[in-house]
C-alpha cells in the first residue's frame, strides 16, 4: 500500500493544508485520499502515495498493492520529498520492487497516521467530494505533457 503522509509533511512540502494544496498533490498522480475505518467504523480520511491498482483518487476499498513510488532499487522520492510512512518501511527482501514492510508498525500503522490528521477531514472531505469521480487514467498523460509533478518543481 501507498506510504501515507502527516500533516507535517504537507506543511513542510507546501506551507499549509488546505484544498488547493491537495488538489495540487492529487493532480500529480501520486497522491490520494485514502479512508481509515475504525474498529467502531468511524472513518477518517488520509493523504498517502496512491498505488498503481488505484484508478481512482480517492480509496474507500482498502486494499493493498504496490505503490507508485516503488521502484527495483527503492523509493523514487528523494528522502526530504518522502512522506513519513515511506520513512519508516523497507522494501520486501523477498521482492523489493513489489512491496515494503513497516519496521515499526506498533507505534506508524494506519490507524496512527489517521489519527494525525482528524483536524484536517474538513479540508479533505472536501477533496473527497471534489474526486470521488476522478480517475487517474483519464488525468495523467495531460499532466505529464505538461510536466506536471510535484516531486520535480520543488
Amino acid at each position: 500500500m501507498g506510504c501515507e503522509y502527516t500533516p507535517e509533511d504537507v506543511i513542510a512540502q507546501y506551507g499549509e493544508i488546505s484544498l488547493p494544496v491537495v488538489i495540487r498533490m492529487i493532480r500529480t498522480g501520486d497522491v490520494m485520499i485514502d479512508c481509515y475505518t475504525d474498529d467502531d467504523d468511524n472513518d477518517t480520511y488520509l493523504l498517502r502515495v496512491r498505488t498503481v491498482d488505484d484508478h481512482f483518487a480517492v480509496d474507500m476499498a482498502h486494499i493493498a498493492a504496490r505503490c507508485v513510488a516503488l521502484t527495483e532499487t527503492g523509493c523514487k522520492f528523494p528522502w526530504d520529498k518522502r512522506p513519513s510512512g515511506a520513512k519508516i518501511v523497507i522494501p520486501n527482501p523477498d521482492d523489493p520492487g513489489y512491496g515494503c514492510t513497516n519496521a515499526v508498525p506498533e507505534i506508524c500503522g494506519k490507524h496512527s497516521f489517521a489519527e494525525m490528521w482528524k483536524p484536517y477531514q474538513d479540508i479533505l472531505l472536501q477533496g473527497v467530494d471534489l474526486f470521488s469521480d476522478y480517475i487517474y487514467s483519464e488525468h495523467l498523460d495531460d499532466a505529464k505533457q505538461n510536466g506536471y509533478s510535484e516531486h520535480r518543481e520543488q
